[in-house]
Parts: C-alpha cells; structure tokens; sequence
C-alpha cells in the first residue's frame, strides 16, 4: 500500500469545467472533495497498474483484456488504462457485455481496511468506444467485504474526452447486497463500468481512471 502523492487542490463550490493540458476537459462533482484524500491506491505514479485488476465477478469471462498505464493522466505522470471489450467468453461462449470492472485488493486476510464513514473517489475519462450514441456509459466506485458482500456509489454518466469525478458516500450507498457489506472490513474496492440502463456494448473502448483516493 503506498500513500498518495498528488495532490487535490482545494476548489469552489460549484461543478469544474477547465482544460487541462493534454489531459482533457474536466467535469465533475467538486464538493464532496474539498480536501485532499488521506490514502491512495491508485495514483499510478510509479509507471504500474499499482495492484488493480480485471474483477472476475463482473463481467464472469475468461479473456479480459490487460491493463496498463497510460501518460495522459489526470494528475501526475501516468493513469490507469482500462480496455474495455464488447464481447467476452463466458463457460465458453461469446457473449455481448453490458458492464466491465476492475478492482484493487486490499487484504485477503485479517481485518480489512475501515472505511466507515469515508468518502470514496476516483477520476474516470472515456477515451473512446464502448457504446454508440445516444446511448451512455457510465461509472460507479464499489467495495466488497471479506464475505463480497458488495456495495456502490452514484452512477455517473461519462462524456467522452472529459475527466469526472465518480465518488462513493459509503454511509449512502446506490445499492447494496443484502446483507450489507461491512464498511469497516473492506478487502476491495473498484470501479465498475456499465452501460446506461444495461445497454449493451456496441465496440470495444478505452476508459481511463486516476487518483482511487477516500476522506
């Protein structure tokens, strides 16, 4: 586990809309994020994919595509690249997906990490693909317990080539699994993307993630 190193700048009230250079246009919900967030485990700054992976729970299939790093970041030197495929082996056949995921382990053993009453965020952009307009991609932060019971955030719509804020208010959850997963146990948290009222996949795409971080 490292500890961030970027560094959030404190902002107004009121949804950002700036471009940064070579990064994108920036959109998002600032407020719930005034301050920096205390621990990271995504900056991504070391040039890896920082311990993330493919979430076998969603999409179930076989040939996920890899990760890597990407240097059009939201802050620092690199981002997460997540290749989105349209289709996937599942039991060993091909199936259209309408959700893709990826997740960083915390532990897999002992108590897990206390995320009770924190807020969870993390920076997500669509480069390209996924879904053919009108329909829309979207992206959720999510945690599971030592049990996987599992819980999301707001689903946030994303506009292509702009990075937005997607956070997680865990004492809020978007959903949840009954029984409720255990805030103060978590042994993963990721990010899940899925398309706009279960639309499916219509190509392949590229969705870049940055800054995984929780206040």
């Amino acid at each position: 586990m490292k500890y961030m190193k970027k560094a959030l700048v404190l902002l107004p009230l009121f949804t950002l809309t700036l471009l940064l250079g070579g990064c994108g246009q920036v959109t998002g919900p600032i407020s719930p994020l005034l301050n920096p967030p205390i621990a990271a485990f995504g900056s991504f700054d070391d040039g890896t994919t920082d311990g993330w992976v493919f979430d076998s729970s969603n999409p179930n299939i076989t040939n996920p595509l890899s990760l890597i790093v990407t240097s059009q970041s939201f802050q620092g030197p690199y981002a997460l690249e997540i290749n989105v495929p349209s289709y996937g082996l599942s039991s060993g056949v091909t199936v259209q997906l309408t959700g893709y995921s990826v997740h960083y382990s915390y532990a897999t053993s002992g108590p897990g990490l206390d995320l009770s009453n924190r807020i969870l965020s993390m920076w997500v952009k669509l480069k390209s693909g996924v879904v053919t307009p009108p329909f829309q991609i979207g992206a959720q932060v999510f945690l599971k317990d030592a049990s996987y019971q599992y819980a999301n955030g707001t689903f946030v719509k994303l506009v292509p080539g702009q990075w937005m804020q997607v956070t997680f208010n865990v004492n809020a959850p978007n959903y949840q699994a009954v029984p409720a997963p255990d805030p103060a146990h978590v042994y993963q948290v990721g990010l899940q993307l899925a398309g706009n009222g279960s639309a499916a996949f219509t190509s392949d795409g590229i969705v870049d993630a940055d800054s995984f971080g929780y206040q």
